[in-house]
């Protein structure tokens, strides 16, 4: 009604009728709706061309529109930006080359093949047109290896290699593909070095010359030298050399690829001087094994051989002075008994004076230069085998045997060496006499075999101590057959299983005895008389009583044997005694016969106590493996305990090795193996 509302209200109003009634009251309601218009801006791009609202652009333009509400009224002003970016496609071709095959973009190609590829730009248009040419070109590879070798250096390509090695260089086609692998192996070898050619340093004539040649990195060996001497040993000898064999000798070590020579000058001096002789005994035999000392002007140390000879040899001109010992003897108390002590107990009583010098130094095992109760002492302890050598560690004494002694009944000092001045020669005969300390009467032997018993005094013990039920057993040893005797010794054994010794009671001789062995079942028993006479006792007599304690069941058996103190007896006119034990009821009893062999291994010296059953003849008989008899011993047995001492090397030097020793006459084992050091 021409009004403008710019806000909602009401309206009302009233229409009358003609008669000025109201008849229609009119009601308004003005809704004002407030709209505030927007802009809305936005792009539409294209390559070459835009299609917007089924309009085609070619050209950029901005396009205006109003978009009404539903009243009509303007709401939204949309202004559109046509952008038109006029793009010309390019093409891009590229071509990839590789050697039997390609990786492109991830993939690898075996074959040549053509790859096309569109590059769009943002808007999605063609941009670019990329055309790859993959060309694939086959290659085999091929190696060429060159060596080059040569000793401590090689020199390749200017330059100096010291060790092996091996070089790789790599040769490429054209496309860059490995066409050649070049390998060099340089092999380099350390030529042998040779610390010390060398000999043996004093080569006399006869001598043997030992030739030596340290090296190290050496395979083999080639040496030459006079007399067309060859040798491919790293040591080669010549056994006897002459004067012919002076002068240069030359040795080539190799290793296979390289060599060394180096050469030793070989002198063999003239055998000028010498010092040779002998060791006797004062009975003149041969005392092997002595241990002969040289000193002065070169010192050396031999030992006498089976014979009892000696050589210090390829002695300079100078002064020496040689001393003559041995303290090496497998049985200490070889030569040294009961007849001993009474020809000393009579010297030194003056009943009976020993008639040599020699037997004067061996009586002084005290080395005090006389003879006195203590050298009997001694002597004593040596034979019970308390003592296994004398005073100063000696068990025997040398003595130059040219020496004349100014006084034969009091030898002391005696000259026990031989000494020379401004030595320039060949001294032939020096002799030294060796004497076993204590054995006054010679009877010491290496070589052969003891004397044979001319008679047995017999030891019994009565069985009744045996089947006593008491612990502790007093046995009496009784005697027959001791008639002028002046001394006799033994070692008595009994069964340690079953009994220990507790002492010896009732001796009425005074027997000396050792006990220092008694836990092996072994007592040493020695007796002299005192003033050196000759004593008889009356069959049944007891000597002791021999203290046992009992601990095992069996019965008593006791024997007597040499194990520490030989078994030997002597009467008033010097004969020797062998001792036999038995029970008193069994004396008519069979004997069962047996025998041992020690020590066992043996450097040769061995002892054989044997039983025997009657008094006969026994011969022993020494063979090799192939049963080839070496030696043969004869031994006229007693009845009871007898022992033998022999040599198996009096005849000859035997090898180390296993032989055999038969019995002859015994009723027991018949061969024993017997180990020769």
């Amino acid at each position: 009604k021409g009004n403008t509302y710019i806000t909602s209200i009401i309206l009302k109003d009233t229409v009358k009728s003609t008669l000025g009634c109201d008849s229609i009251f009119n009601v308004t309601n003005i809704n004002v709706n407030k709209i505030t218009p927007t802009t809305k801006t936005s792009i539409v791009s294209g390559c070459n061309n835009v299609v917007y609202k089924s309009i085609v652009y070619t050209s950029s333009t901005s396009v205006k529109d109003t978009l009404k509400s539903y009243q009509g009224c303007d709401s939204v002003y949309s202004n559109v930006n046509i952008v038109v970016n006029i793009i010309t496609p390019t093409n891009n071709s590229i071509t990839v080359n590789g050697c039997n095959s390609v990786i492109y973009k991830g993939n690898t190609y075996l074959a040549s093949t053509l790859l096309k590829d569109t590059v769009k730009s943002y808007q999605g248009c063609d941009s670019m047109y990329n055309t790859v040419d993959i060309k694939i070109t086959t290659v085999t590879a091929v190696t060429n290896t060159t060596t080059f070798s040569n000793c401590d250096s090689v020199t390749f390509n200017s330059k100096v290699y010291k060790t092996t090695t091996t070089l790789n260089d790599t040769i490429r086609s054209y496309q860059g593909c490995d066409s050649i692998y070049k390998v060099t192996q340089i092999n380099v070898t350390p030529t042998p070095t040779i610390s010390l050619v060398s000999y043996n340093s004093v080569v006399y004539l006869g001598d043997s010359i030992k030739l030596n040649v340290a090296a190290t990195n050496a395979l083999t060996y080639s040496w030459t030298g006079p007399l067309s001497f060859v040798s491919s040993s790293q040591t080669p000898a010549i056994p006897i050399a002459t004067m012919a064999n002076v002068g240069m000798y030359y040795v080539t070590v190799f290793n296979g690829v390289c060599s060394k020579k180096d050469s030793v000058a070989v002198t063999v001096s003239p055998d000028i001087y010498a010092i040779k002789g002998r060791v006797i005994s004062p009975l003149l035999k041969p005392v092997t094994n002595a241990v002969l000392y040289l000193t002065g002007t070169s010192s050396n140390s031999i030992n006498s051989s089976l014979a009892g000879d000696y050589e210090f040899k390829h002695l300079a001109y100078g002064d020496y002075t040689i001393k003559a010992k041995k303290n090496n003897d497998i049985m200490k108390n070889n030569g040294v008994s009961t007849i001993d002590i009474l020809l000393t107990t009579n010297h030194i009583l003056g009943k009976a004076k020993l008639n040599s010098a020699y037997k004067i130094i061996a009586g002084d095992v005290s080395n005090d230069k006389k003879l006195s109760a203590i050298d009997i002492i001694f002597m004593k302890r040596l034979i019970l085998g308390i003592d296994t050598t004398f005073s100063g560690s000696r068990l025997w004494s040398a003595v130059d045997s040219a020496y004349v002694f100014p006084d034969t009944t009091n030898p002391f000092p005696y000259k026990d060496s031989l000494s020379y001045t401004n030595l320039s020669t060949v001294k032939t005969n020096q002799t030294f006499i060796v004497v076993k300390l204590g054995d006054v009467n010679y009877d010491w032997n290496y070589t052969t075999p003891r004397l044979n018993a001319s008679n047995t005094i017999q030891l019994y013990y009565s069985k009744e101590c045996n089947a006593t039920n008491s612990k502790l057993l007093h046995i009496p040893i009784k005697v027959k057959n001791f008639k002028e005797i002046v001394g006799l010794q033994y070692t008595l054994n009994f069964n340690i299983n079953d009994y220990e010794f507790v002492a010896i009671e009732n001796n009425k001789l005074a027997i000396d005895y050792a006990t220092n062995r008694s836990k092996e079942g072994m007592i040493s028993c020695l007796w002299n008389d005192a003033n050196g006479d000759a004593k008889s006792l009356e069959d049944g007599t007891i000597l002791f009583d021999l203290v046992l304690r009992k601990k095992g069941m069996n019965d008593l058996e006791l024997a007597i044997n040499s194990e520490i103190t030989n078994i030997e007896a002597w009467d008033k006119n010097y004969s020797q005694h062998n001792i036999s034990l038995s029970k008193e009821i069994c004396e008519t009893l069979d004997i069962k016969e047996s025998w041992i062999v020690s020590p066992n291994p043996t450097d040769g010296l061995i002892k054989i106590n044997f039983a025997s059953s009657a008094n006969k003849n026994i011969q022993f008989e020494l063979t090799d493996n192939n049963g080839k008899t070496i030696q043969q011993f004869s031994f006229a047995a007693v009845k009871g305990n007898n022992v033998m001492i022999a040599n198996l090397k009096q005849k000859q030097q035997l090898p180390t090795g296993y032989y055999y020793l038969k019995a002859i006459g015994l009723e027991a084992d018949k061969v024993k193996q017997i180990l020769v050091k």
